[in-house]
């Protein structure tokens, strides 16, 4: 069994809420100063200049509702979490950061998750949730995921990684796919901060074109010209524009768990990535024929 143990640090709301945000501002360079990070998260912080009473309130909104949902947002995630014989614990402490602009870890067991006084609560609290399939993902890793996260230096390995990258999205996207659907034709016109892909998941046009785009850049790609194409690929693959990746992933997991149920799409407990691919190929999905170049060997054939 994984298990899942949840803290949600609010000290940095409450800094901005209590003693505003030329304090926070100092607060946030002294941390950076003080934890050695790198310079450009001085810079992680975006602060607007005037009033922020409308943003505070929407702040502390936000903190609470978290809060309130803890407990059922790990538990609701935690039922897409692999089934394992052993007892695996993980700690988590999640801290909020007002006006942040990226998500990050600085060291084991701890995330720094941004928010955005424009976004939702729910919205906020899903893609945290959404963080939190992320955090145990290294936990389902073989040997093989370990290495290539820490070595992308050949095509084998950075195709491998994309599969990694492309399940591991698209089955912590399934997870509350659910519930992000129901609030988006619940709220129509509301402009997602963090789900930025939302409008893309169902939308026929952009899945194809994923497929499509996926299959081209892979298809040019060999082991002598890698180098030459990875500022290509990356990107490509990290357009915002053009979300392939999650796309993809969201558009794999739907199939596979509908032919094979979600028992199969979340047994991935030292289960190779490859295995994602063979088992969407074997759905004979209309495009699964897209996805036969990020093939490896012993694993999806290319053709």
């Amino acid at each position: 069994m994984l298990k899942l143990k949840v803290t949600i640090d609010s000290t940095w709301v409450d800094l901005l809420v209590n003693q505003g945000k030329e304090h926070f501002v100092e607060k946030w360079n002294e941390y950076v100063e003080a934890k050695g990070l790198y310079k450009s998260f001085y810079q992680a912080l975006s602060v607007p200049e005037g009033d922020i009473k409308n943003d505070i309130e929407q702040f502390k909104k936000i903190k609470s509702y978290i809060v309130d949902q803890k407990l059922h947002s790990v538990r609701n995630i935690e039922k897409f979490f692999p089934e394992i014989e052993d007892t695996i614990e993980h700690d988590l402490n999640v801290v909020l950061l007002p006006y942040g602009k990226i998500n990050f870890g600085i060291e084991e067991g701890t995330q720094i998750f941004s928010l955005s006084p424009e976004a939702h609560e729910v919205e906020t609290n899903l893609f945290l949730t959404h963080v939190f399939y992320h955090e145990i993902s290294s936990i389902n890793n073989t040997e093989r995921a370990d290495e290539v996260e820490r070595d992308i230096g050949n095509l084998s390995n950075y195709k491998y990684l994309i599969q990694l990258l492309i399940r591991n999205e698209g089955i912590g996207n399934y997870a509350i796919l659910k519930d992000l659907m129901e609030f988006h034709n619940e709220n129509r016109s509301y402009n997602f901060k963090y789900f930025t892909y939302a409008n893309k998941i169902n939308d026929d046009f952009y899945i194809k074109k994923s497929f499509e785009l996926l299959y081209k850049l892979f298809s040019f790609v060999d082991e002598e010209n890698f180098n030459q194409f990875l500022p290509t690929l990356n990107q490509s693959l990290k357009d915002k524009g053009m979300p392939l990746i999650n796309v993809i992933g969201i558009y794999m997991a739907q199939r596979i768990a509908a032919y094979y149920g979600e028992d199969v799409l979340k047994n991935i407990y030292k289960v190779e990535s490859t295995k994602f691919f063979e088992l969407f190929i074997s759905t004979d999905d209309k495009y699964s024929i897209f996805v036969k170049s990020l093939g490896l060997e012993g694993g999806v054939s290319v053709e």
